[in-house]
């Protein structure tokens, strides 16, 4: 359905979007704000927000590709968590978070 609503939208993208992507894009907002310096305007949080969203989505969305680049045998969960650790530890590079052991260089 939301590969579909993406390709093709229909009325059915107003309940995707309310109950699925504004949600989480208001999370991942919330999280960016901790890490971020306080001056960073909304546009640029919601940018990284969507960004991190669409990575995430674009890893969901193309599970059968995954399947022939790392085998059958892929285990979806743990592909789920490899991928969103992948996503956030290049956020975490990219806007230089605080992460343990580290200290803020930006």
């Amino acid at each position: 359905m939301m590969s579909r609503e993406m390709a093709a939208p229909t009325p059915a993208l107003a309940l995707v979007m309310k109950e699925f992507i504004l949600p989480r894009l208001k999370r991942f907002e919330v999280l960016l704000a901790m890490g971020l310096s306080p001056d960073t305007s909304a546009e640029t949080r919601r940018l990284w927000s969507f960004c991190s969203l669409g990575q995430l989505m674009v890893f969901a969305l193309s599970r059968p590709v995954a399947e022939h680049i790392f085998g059958r045998s892929l285990n979806r969960s743990r592909f789920a968590d490899a991928a969103a650790r992948h996503v956030s530890d290049g956020i975490i590079r990219s806007l230089h978070f605080k992460t343990p052991g580290r200290v803020r260089t930006a």
